[in-house]
């Protein structure tokens, strides 16, 4: 069975402390953003019918500018950062398991 994950966040409490973000264009740009912390909700489906087959919960964790967007946006919170190590780790039993009948 192939998966296709699905990810949305959710606002946590805050704000819990401030980042500051520094962009390319114009040159040296920064803007301080309130931090938040957050949840991620990744879901996982059935590639072929779409079938839900599971849905965890990831907390944020906090990485310095790994909170920060790669262009500069118009929102006014960060969350924190995915845990992509967690992830990967909550996943990976899931993708040595047979696929249910």
């Amino acid at each position: 069975m192939q998966l296709l994950a699905c990810i949305t966040a959710a606002k946590g409490a805050g704000p819990i402390g401030k980042v500051t973000c520094t962009f390319t264009d114009p040159p040296g740009t920064a803007h301080r953003f309130p931090l938040y912390s957050g949840n991620y909700s990744v879901t996982l489906r059935e590639a072929r019918t779409g079938r839900e087959v599971e849905t965890l919960t990831v907390p944020g964790t906090l990485n310095g500018t790994d909170n920060c967007p790669s262009v500069a946006t118009d929102t006014d919170i960060l969350l924190r950062a995915l845990d992509w190590k967690e992830v990967s780790d909550r996943l990976r039993p899931l993708s040595s398991q047979p696929a249910p009948r």
